[in-house]
């Protein structure tokens, strides 16, 4: 059974947009642009908007909040948040990147495109051995872990 976060990765990822190579899926547009070799960068910046707003507020109860006992409630938040404002605010942005060309995308897109990359490199590896095999290149090690992998597999699923 799926989960919510399940239901709404897929609505995400099934969603119909404009792009420049014409109206497709966010699932397909990821696989194509994985294919066209481009990659998913994770930065973090400055959230400066933030930062704004927080110190907007911070200058708006400064005359309101009881500086007497540290540990009081209102006093606390508001030290908490000061300190948090000095030592900056920052967010999390996700994109694919080719060259000097980008486009930001949200995680959700980013775990997607993440999760093609892992399964693109564990099926490559997998082929490697078998070609590895078939030319005879391979040794006598990764040949007999090729096979108890594949005995394991059996087993798991075969179990007669």
């Amino acid at each position: 059974m799926k989960s919510i976060t399940d239901y709404k990765k897929d609505a995400t990822l099934n969603k119909q947009l404009r792009y420049p190579e014409g109206i497709m899926s966010r699932r397909d547009w990821l696989k194509m642009m994985q294919v066209k070799g481009w990659e998913a960068e994770e930065r973090t910046r400055r959230n400066l908007a933030a930062e704004e707003k927080l110190s907007e507020w911070l200058r708006r109860e400064k005359m309101q909040v009881p500086f007497g006992n540290i540990n009081y409630p209102p006093t606390k938040f508001y030290l908490e948040e000061k300190a948090r404002l000095e030592a900056g605010i920052y967010k999390t942005e996700y994109a694919l990147k080719n060259g000097n060309s980008i486009f930001d995308i949200t995680k959700t897109e980013y775990d997607h495109f993440k999760a093609l990359q892992l399964e693109d490199d564990i099926l490559s590896e997998k082929m490697e051995i078998t070609h590895k095999i078939e030319a005879g290149t391979a040794t006598n090690e990764e040949v007999n872990a090729y096979m108890q992998e594949d005995f394991a597999h059996f087993q798991k699923y075969c179990p007669d």
